[in-house]
């Protein structure tokens, strides 16, 4: 595919880590197009990972150019490739560490990675 194809299926992932800390600032809110504003901890409730599963990528929304996910990761997600679009990862909470080929990218709450 072409870059402008890639850029056109832009996919966002929001990351939301399992391990949360004692006395987190009000939780995040979710914005999606067309759709009324959740909380995160709606959305996580809505959604409950398994204890013993490792993730759990939930889609909220999807059209002709993007999609939309909540990925609750509790210890890792096996590495892959995104070869048909661009990836942008905003961690909501917790924290881990995003591989990108050689690169090791700590993430924390409010951080974000545009992968291409």
């Amino acid at each position: 595919p072409t870059a402008m194809k890639r850029r056109a299926a832009l996919g966002i992932v929001l990351l939301a880590l399992a391990a949360v800390a004692a006395g987190c600032a009000a939780a995040p809110r979710v914005r999606l197009p067309g759709q009324a504003d959740v909380g995160l901890d709606e959305l996580l409730a809505r959604h409950p990972i398994a204890a013993e599963a490792p993730l759990l990528p939930v889609l909220l929304q999807k059209n002709e150019t993007q999609s939309f996910h909540l990925v609750q990761i509790r210890t890792r997600e096996m590495p892959h490739r995104h070869l048909e679009h661009d990836l942008a990862v905003t961690v909501l909470r917790g924290e881990g560490i995003l591989h990108v080929e050689e690169r090791s990218l700590p993430m924390q709450p409010g951080d974000v990675a545009v992968v291409q």
